[in-house]
């Protein structure tokens, strides 16, 4: 039998320099590495997060917050 490969998405307020975005770049990591495909929706401004997540090939939708 054939599994399909889990879809994760997050969505995440911001991608700055602070202990949750770090938390959250370590977890997709982790789940990439268990064959899961991760994909993220940030409401605001780019972070340095952001850069980091890019490396990492994981699609970022951003979206500007004040028109949501």
């Amino acid at each position: 039998m054939i599994q399909e490969a889990k879809r994760v998405l997050f969505v995440t307020s911001g991608l700055a320099t602070g202990g949750a975005e770090v938390v959250l770049v370590d977890l997709m990591s982790q789940l990439e590495a268990r064959g899961c495909t991760v994909s993220v929706i940030n409401l605001k401004d780019r972070g340095s997060q952001y850069e980091r997540i890019s490396r990492m090939g994981v699609d970022v939708l951003q979206i500007d917050h004040s028109s949501v």
